[in-house]
């Protein structure tokens, strides 16, 4: 995959917060710069992805977790994938069990900035 614009990620990244429900503040914009800079950067390779689960933001790349981040705000009770060109709402229980993918669209995700 080539890699993508910085502006093409950060808007993604925004709507991937959005739908996790975490009001904007100090905390988000950290996580965000975070990993919109991960996801931008030259090392990044096809497989890098962002799984929220658990109330955690998994930052994975080629099948490892590379980084972990605990979002005890966010509201969003499905389990969602991010590469950073995309949002997919992800089986959970298939993640938990042998961390496989099994995509099922976006439907129902509000993308919108919740209020604060």
């Amino acid at each position: 995959m080539p890699r993508l614009s910085l502006e093409q990620t950060a808007c993604v990244i925004e709507r991937f917060l959005n739908a996790l429900r975490l009001v904007d503040g100090s905390e988000r914009t950290g996580l965000e710069s975070i990993l919109v800079r991960w996801l931008a950067s030259t090392a990044h390779h096809r497989s890098d992805c962002v799984v929220y689960i658990d109330a955690k933001v998994i930052c994975r790349s080629r099948g490892q977790e590379i980084s972990v981040f605990e979002v005890p705000k966010a509201e969003q009770k499905e389990a969602l994938w991010c590469n950073g060109a995309r949002i997919e709402i992800i089986d959970a229980e298939a993640f938990r069990a042998s961390y496989k993918l099994e995509m099922r669209g976006t439907e129902g995700l509000d993308f919108s900035m919740p209020p604060a």
